[in-house]
């Protein structure tokens, strides 16, 4: 057996259906479990999956972005900590563990598990990274935008992160007060100095000092990218969550989950704009 190359960890082939579940647990932890998860960037998309697959899968990501893919992606999720709504009667899913994703199953076009395809190309670079395509299942567990972990050699550690940009300089409520306090003095002196021609100098300065300090308190720092993907996963995640219990509003019984769920993003992505 060749040796493991430095900076990789091997896992043992799991197939392409579902391994024994202590043998997910040995290599990915406990089920469900979301201290064992990390997000990352996939194509551009927010991905919540296990932390020993996340260089793997993040590389995957940006082959597929290479070949000029990446805008075929609309939707990727991860993680979740329910089974879902296979069709096909499971006792656990790959999804708990964080070592299976989907794409493009958000209800849109060509976006109901169920029926939908997916580029052979997307599926080839999935592939040469150790992920099976459940387009491939027949009959009622077929699953035509899931992928899986398979097994095999990937990166140790976690995938860099998109550097953001810092955030603005922090100033102090006394900084400020000192700076209104100088230019307020300095328009006075104006005044008292050249006469009543020169107050509207002097209100220039005040009116300056305004727009000052808005800046000085509000500074230019923003949500990095971290934190948008952070918050874009979780809400991915919670829509699953909701959608798959037994909950759901009696309105919306009978729609289907992938439907539902492209419905309430366009309302939060129209709330947000």
């Amino acid at each position: 057996m060749p040796p493991v190359p430095p900076g990789t960890v091997t896992i043992p082939y799991l197939g392409t259906t579902l391994p024994p579940i202590a043998v997910m647990i040995r290599y990915f932890g406990p089920q469900g479990d979301p201290s064992r998860e990390v997000t990352i960037s996939f194509a551009g998309h927010p991905v919540q999956i296990n932390r020993v697959l996340a260089g793997n899968l993040a590389a995957a990501g940006r082959a597929i972005e290479h070949i000029g893919l990446g805008g075929y992606i609309r939707a990727a999720g991860g993680f979740r900590t329910s089974i879902g709504g296979s069709g096909s009667p499971i006792p656990y899913s790959m999804h708990q563990f964080g070592a299976a994703m989907d794409i493009n199953e958000d209800g849109g076009p060509n976006g109901n598990w169920q029926t939908m395809t997916m580029d052979p190309r997307i599926v080839a670079v999935m592939r040469s990274y150790h992920w099976w395509w459940g387009g491939n299942w027949g009959g009622a567990s077929y699953d035509g935008g899931h992928f899986q972990f398979m097994g095999g050699t990937v990166p140790a550690g976690l995938p860099p992160m998109p550097v953001a940009p810092g955030p603005g300089p922090a100033h102090s409520p006394l900084m400020v007060v000192g700076v209104l306090v100088a230019l307020f003095g300095a328009a006075a002196l104006l005044v008292v100095l050249a006469g009543i021609r020169w107050l509207l100098a002097g209100m220039l300065a005040v009116m300056l000092t305004v727009i000052l300090a808005v800046i000085l308190v509000a500074g230019s720092g923003g949500p990095s990218p971290e934190c948008r993907l952070e918050v874009a996963a979780a809400v991915q995640l919670a829509l699953h969550d909701w959608i798959s219990t037994p909950r759901i509003p009696a309105a919306c019984r009978g729609v289907d989950r992938s439907q539902l769920r492209h419905l309430i993003m366009t309302d939060i992505a129209r709330d947000g704009e």
